[in-house]
């Protein structure tokens, strides 16, 4: 899904605002959005299991997510619950690790998806 201009400027204020893009210029932020992809999210929808293979970042515009593993019975168990602005998974942006947990919309939102 492509970005209209009021999805630009909310997205700019949105980055602008984390400390995980502190000290970039406007036109830096500009090509981060350029390079993303808008995903709506519905309502107990799946963005990644526990052990997939990780291949995006996700920054949450609207929403909530929460992210969960399992437990060795195989409970699942709520370890984070994330909102508006919140990048994730938390752990090993740039590596080939597998996700930590489980990604799960609570209710429909949207994210960017950063693929690396």
């Amino acid at each position: 899904m492509g970005m209209g201009e009021y999805d630009v400027k909310r997205w700019r204020r949105h980055l602008e605002e984390m400390s995980f893009f502190e000290g970039l210029e406007e036109k830096e932020i500009d090509l981060i959005i350029q390079i993303s992809r808008v995903k709506s999210l519905k309502d107990k929808e799946i963005l990644f299991w526990e052990g997939d293979q990780r291949s995006h970042i996700y920054i949450l515009g609207e929403g909530t997510i929460l992210i969960s593993k399992l437990t060795e019975t195989g409970e699942e168990s709520l370890i984070n619950v994330l909102g508006e602005g919140e990048i994730f998974p938390h752990t090993g942006f740039f590596d080939q690790s597998p996700y930590p947990g489980t990604a799960k919309a609570k209710k429909r939102g949207y994210s960017t998806c950063h693929s690396y």
